[in-house]
């Protein structure tokens, strides 16, 4: 019996050691082969290095594309006076108002911000009729201002016009009952003072400040072969000056024959700098291919025809060329598109 197992055991060593030679003789004719193929077909030279075994295998392909930009505030809108006069009240820069507040006050006209959307564009009394009355409304009633029986609807009326006075009485004016052309500044939103024109004593002759939001957006130019993979609502990264990140969701894109300007919104709130910008770094990730047979590159092989092979280390060690179709590249991967299965194992230099 002892004889026997010692007869099995030298036997499968034999065997081990016949499949490490097959295996080392299949490498070193494959690089005689390959060397013979490259002086034969293909353009590039040898290379000197040994080769090694790969594999290929499913995977997905990113692609990383980066480019600097800036964090900003949103763009502000410019408020002028509404009269000739010298300013007794304005806003300092950074200040949030909140609706119904007084941001500015020339002689006895004051300008008040009020919740709205629609842009403030005519001036409004008695009969006036339109989605910017539904709006004034709208405005005054949130304030309290609801006393008075008026309906919340497009058209101006004797009630609207009660209401109005007594919000006017409310911030120190004159209660005409009308709305003058520039002394209401609707804005939706957190509204932010993002400067200052004039001080106090001044005269009040153009515009007094600029409003716009607290919310912040980054904005930054792309080469059009980059911005191409972005989407409004794709979402980036944004590095900060001080080491941390956050992430920005595109907006828009303004497609420029050479340049692509991108402006993303951040949902975070970071403090700015009194120049109120911040210098960041921007990046995104495209998926160029998901979930694809890949390989390294280098074991591809170009030959003279343009026909890309690879080298395939079968089971019993032989070696078997393939000539194989090629998708994208990314990094050091290349897409397989046909001529090899997941788990096959190539050479590569």
């Amino acid at each position: 019996m002892q004889h026997r197992s010692i007869t099995r055991w030298i036997g499968r060593s034999l065997g081990l050691i016949l499949a490490a030679v097959v295996v080392v003789a299949g490498v070193v004719g494959f690089l005689r082969w390959r060397e013979s193929a490259r002086d034969d077909d293909a353009e590039v030279a040898v290379d000197e290095e040994a080769p090694s075994i790969s594999e290929a295998s499913v995977r997905t392909l990113d692609e990383s594309y980066d480019a600097e930009g800036s964090l900003v505030y949103q763009a502000a809108v410019d408020v002028s006076s509404p009269v000739s006069g010298t300013v007794l009240q304005i806003a300092s820069p950074g200040d949030l108002p909140s609706p119904g507040d007084v941001i500015a006050r020339v002689d006895d006209t004051a300008v008040v911000w009020l919740d709205g959307e629609l842009p403030a564009w005519r001036s409004l009394t008695i009969g006036d009729e339109g989605t910017d009355v539904e709006q004034l409304e709208t405005a005054l009633v949130a304030l309290g201002f609801d006393d008075f029986d008026v309906t919340v609807d497009e058209e101006y009326t004797w009630a609207t016009s009660q209401m109005v006075e007594a919000w006017q009485e409310s911030i120190g004016v004159e209660p005409t009952g009308d709305v003058e052309l520039g002394t209401v500044v609707f804005a939706a939103g957190n509204t932010r003072i993002a400067s200052t024109s004039v001080a106090v004593g001044d005269a009040a002759d153009g515009v007094l400040l600029s409003v716009g939001t607290d919310e912040r957006v980054v904005t930054f130019d792309a080469a059009p072969a980059d911005a191409v993979h972005l989407d409004v609502g794709t979402a980036v990264a944004v590095s900060l000056p001080d080491g941390g990140d956050t992430t920005a969701i595109v907006e828009s894109i303004d497609e420029g024959a050479d340049t692509w300007s991108v402006t993303a919104a951040v949902d975070a709130t970071i403090e700015l700098p009194e120049r109120d910008t911040l210098d960041v770094d921007v990046s995104w990730d495209v998926t160029i291919a998901a979930d694809v047979v890949t390989i390294p590159s280098s074991g591809l092989l170009r030959l003279d025809d343009g026909t890309y092979v690879v080298d395939v280390v079968d089971d019993d060690g032989s070696l078997d060329r393939r000539v194989v179709s090629t998708g994208a590249s990314v990094g050091t991967r290349t897409v397989v598109e046909s001529g090899l299965a997941p788990g096959d194992q190539i050479i590569v230099l």
